[in-house]
């Protein structure tokens, strides 16, 4: 499957800047071009491109409405289905949005989990970013991971498109599922880390 430009790539992502432009106010629209540069940033012009322009900038809005706000140690999950009334777009798929304190394994578990459910991922797309919050856990400030201070904060935002599901009590039980494995991937990573240390301690 032959894979678009890097020109190709830039002129699907201005389209995404003219909508923005044209729709919002300045100052909103200047944010979220900044975070779309950093979500797209890994993506190919093949993943950008399969999607229409007004669902990308749907799924644009909506990935940076739901970034704005991270409880401190929490992980945050969306399992929804876009309706244009409610969310201002719409997609044939079941949407899910993650947003998580980066650490490793995060994208092995939650495909696990849609496997283990068998649902077929028709997209997904992982952006890490450095992050600055205040205490309440509302963003500040938004960078690239690579180049900035490592003792900036790296979360993690992950957005997958799944088999529609419209049953409500299935979509709400795999995001309580989601939040249950991400709060256990934390809780491992943490105690590795802790091994980890006291391993090279004994070593040393």
């Amino acid at each position: 499957m032959q894979t678009l430009s890097r020109k190709g790539r830039s002129e699907i992502l201005s389209k995404l800047e003219d909508e923005l432009v044209r729709q919002l106010k300045p100052k909103q629209a200047a944010e979220i071009l900044e975070f779309s540069l950093l979500h797209y940033g890994t993506s190919s012009s093949e993943e950008i491109s399969e999607r229409r322009l007004d669902e990308l900038y749907g799924a644009t809005l909506e990935c940076w409405h739901f970034f704005q706000q991270l409880d401190p140690g929490k992980p945050k999950v969306k399992v929804f289905n876009p309706d244009f009334e409610e969310n201002g777009w719409q997609s044939t798929h079941t949407v899910i949005v993650i947003l998580q304190e980066d650490i490793p394994f995060l994208i092995d578990s939650v495909r696990m989990e849609v496997n283990r459910r068998e649902l077929t991922i028709h997209s997904i797309h992982n952006s890490i970013m450095a992050v600055k919050r205040d205490a309440r856990g509302r963003c500040q400030q938004v960078m690239p991971s690579e180049g900035t201070d490592s003792s900036i904060p790296r979360e993690s935002v992950i957005y997958l498109e799944v088999d529609r599901h419209t049953d409500q009590a299935q979509l709400k039980d795999l995001n309580n599922t989601l939040v249950e494995i991400l709060n256990e991937a934390v809780l491992v990573t943490a105690d590795f880390s802790k091994m980890r240390v006291k391993a090279d301690s004994l070593m040393g």
